[in-house]
């Protein structure tokens, strides 16, 4: 699916509040510029998760946020996997997200965690594993907990 012009110049439209909000989150002029850059190319690639009766104003300053995150974590050499927001499951995230679980164990919360990025669904999975889709939802809350914990990352 081809991202409508209207969505681009809607996101454009918001400039002004980005440049604004960076100014007071950021001191440095070349790491305000690639706040605003980072935001508006997330924007861009996930611009199929925002939601057309959203304000696109929230949407942008969440993306803000991730931008801002997605920096701390590199600053502080954490383990970053891709952000898959809105985007369809890939062999690649697959592949990371095993790669990343392998660093706790070979246990049946994290395999789920790896099913869900292949694209199943929590029905799906309870349904092979003989457990509740709320069971699922539970296992893999728990073990992606475990996971940002080992790793450094922040969930809160």
């Amino acid at each position: 699916m081809t991202r409508p012009p209207t969505f681009d110049a809607a996101v454009m439209q918001w400039l002004p509040l980005l440049r604004k909000l960076a100014n007071r989150l950021e001191r440095n002029a070349q790491d305000r510029e690639d706040l605003i850059q980072d935001t508006i190319t997330n924007a861009l690639r996930l611009w199929e998760s925002h939601r057309p009766d959203g304000a696109m104003s929230g949407w942008l300053l969440f993306q803000m946020r991730n931008a801002i995150q997605a920096k701390r974590r590199r600053q502080q050499g954490a383990l970053e996997l891709p952000e898959t927001l809105g985007v369809a499951p890939t062999q690649e995230g697959a592949t990371l997200a095993r790669a990343a679980l392998s660093r706790l164990g070979d246990t049946r919360a994290e395999r789920m965690l790896v099913r869900l990025a292949m694209g199943e669904t929590g029905a799906e999975i309870g349904e092979a594993e003989g457990i509740s889709r709320e069971r699922v939802r539970q296992l893999t809350t728990e073990a992606r907990r475990r996971f940002a914990k080992r790793v450094g990352v922040d969930c809160s």
